[in-house]
């Protein structure tokens, strides 16, 4: 692969740049916080996630919080699994199966008349797995490198030149590159003072790029996001069902990306470069949701369902660390720039989710049968990156409106990058025997990502600024099936369930927003997963 070729030409020797401050987050990274999986007990998983109508389930809490007022006594459920991604190669110390908690919670039931049913919830569960490995390596044609990209950012002009070159006592050239428009970011610092500024070669003209012939990319995103949710209902006659949830979420995200370029010949004679960047994302937020079921004909057990979900408005802190080392050819006397660079920074920023709006319908067939299925919508185009205000820097820029308030070009961006989400879920599960019941189930989640959508490192930007990673991939469609099985005596139940899933998407290392015929070829990336998991349950 080509970061082993890489590492052959890298020797060490340091510098550091002292860490910044910024508040706000790019479209790609965050993206990564939204949305959910299809988690939760096994019943729920086994029928793909169908019961938003049928209730009587704990993990209806969040998907429709109306569908815990079918329960008629109180209970309790926990869920482990086992998660495993296939068709990739190990990457460093990432591991490709875990061990999941996926959720725990009961339900209080209580009835305060004839007709009415009070039920109070509390359950925890896993929304999303963040853990995930992707390889990619491909050739790069046209001169094409991430240096170029950040040396076209200087020869368009008004991001970087000449005047944005400082005297340093930490370059060993005794200069440093710098610059405080918004689109220059942690990268092109990198780049620039490595490889894009070398006036031994040309003082007349120190700026220059190399052409890199093949690229080689991996990265472990390992984390999860989990919510706490609080949830209460009414059952009124058995003909109309409403509930509302109040969650909290806990985010822990970690990524570590690894990413080589192999030079071709060159003034400079640098063989080479490679980067590694590791981000730590944690923080928290809290969203609401409102569900109701409705019986409409008495004599029927098919019941509508409708859930409206609020923004998750999240609170979070970023931390960066990203290091370039440089492969020089032996002996060489044109580069005379650091061979390892690095930069660290550590930020807050502010992310809201879109609303989230659901239609489901749910049947039952005597004591053997159910049949569920649903629809949800959520307009990833409308999420929401912000900035704080705590900096007179950013108010210089923007100016103080609220706590927080919209990062109007990052959101430009990620309204042409994002797409509106539909999931559909059905399933069902039959009676086998009295106590043995058989499920299957299927989800379709339309793209998140247009095709057409980058990362753009030209924006102006604080989100953009620190950016420490040029790559992205527009994932297309998510496709799940499951199974399940399980086995329900009268206060204590066992429920096992398998998930596929699949999503495939398209890799770019790169794009290069100021030249269009600096193009990197995309590789197709492909996540497969397996996830096997087992309820116990109990009533009382």
């Amino acid at each position: 692969m080509v970061k082993d070729d890489m590492k052959r030409f890298i020797y060490v020797s340091l510098m550091t740049m002292v860490s910044l401050s910024a508040m706000c987050q790019e479209t790609y990274v965050n993206a990564n916080l939204t949305g959910s999986d299809l988690r939760g007990t096994a019943r729920y998983v086994g029928m793909g996630g169908s019961m938003d109508a049928l209730g009587a389930d704990l993990s209806t809490v969040s998907s429709n919080p109306a569908g815990t007022a079918f329960f008629r006594r109180s209970a309790g459920a926990v869920t482990m699994g086992l998660d495993m991604q296939t068709g990739v190669e190990k990457f460093e110390d990432a591991k490709r199966s875990h061990v999941s908690f996926d959720q725990a919670g009961f339900v209080y039931s209580k009835q305060v008349n004839e007709d009415v049913w009070l039920n109070m919830a509390l359950n925890y569960h896993q929304s999303k797995d963040l853990s995930m490995i992707v390889n990619a390596a491909g050739w790069l044609t046209n001169g094409s490198s991430q240096g170029r990209v950040s040396y076209d950012k200087g020869a368009i002009g008004g991001v970087v030149g000449l005047s944005n070159v400082q005297p340093s006592s930490r370059h060993p050239l005794g200069e440093e590159v710098y610059s405080y428009n918004l689109a220059f970011n942690q990268l092109d610092w990198l780049y620039y003072n490595s490889v894009v500024y070398n006036p031994v070669v040309d003082p007349q003209a120190p700026f220059m790029y190399h052409g890199a012939q093949l690229y080689d990319y991996g990265s472990s995103q390992r984390g999860f996001i989990s919510d706490y949710d609080l949830n209460m209902s009414v059952n009124v006659h058995d003909r109309f069902y409403a509930g509302l949830t109040f969650g909290i979420k806990d985010v822990h995200y970690r990524n570590l990306t690894e990413y080589a370029e192999l030079y071709g010949p060159n003034a400079a004679n640098v063989e080479g470069v490679y980067l590694e960047d590791y981000r730590k994302i944690r923080g928290a937020g809290y969203d609401m949701a409102l569900g109701v079921i409705v019986r409409p004909i008495d004599a029927s057990p098919f019941r509508v369902g409708m859930t409206i979900k609020s923004p998750t408005f999240y609170d979070l802190k970023s931390e960066n660390y990203t290091a370039m080392m440089v492969g020089v050819r032996p002996g060489s006397t044109t580069y005379q720039g650091p061979t390892v660079l690095d930069i660290e920074n550590r930020y807050d920023f502010s992310l809201y989710t879109p609303w989230i709006f659901g239609l489901s319908v749910g049947h039952t067939i005597g004591k053997e049968i159910a049949l569920g299925a649903s629809v949800d919508y959520a307009d990833y185009r409308y999420t929401n990156n912000r900035i704080e205000d705590n900096d007179d820097y950013y108010y210089y820029y923007y100016g103080y409106d609220d706590y927080t308030h919209a990062d109007r070009a990052m959101n430009h961006n990620t309204k042409s990058v994002m797409r509106g989400v539909l999931t559909l879920k059905v399933g069902g599960e039959i009676k086998l025997l009295p106590q043995l019941a058989m499920r299957v189930g299927y989800n379709y989640v339309s793209p998140k990502y247009k095709s057409s959508g980058y990362k753009d490192g030209m924006l102006y930007s604080i989100g953009n600024n620190f950016m420490s990673t040029t790559d992205y991939t527009n994932w297309s469609s998510t496709q799940r099936v499951t199974a399940g099985l399980g086995y329900m005596g009268k206060d204590f139940s066992v429920d096992v369930a398998y998930q596929y899933s699949q999503t495939d998407g398209t890799f770019h290392p790169f794009h290069d927003a100021c030249d269009v015929t600096n193009v990197a070829m995309p590789t197709n990336v492909s996540n497969k997963r397996h996830h096997v998991m087992m309820t116990l349950g109990c009533k009382f």
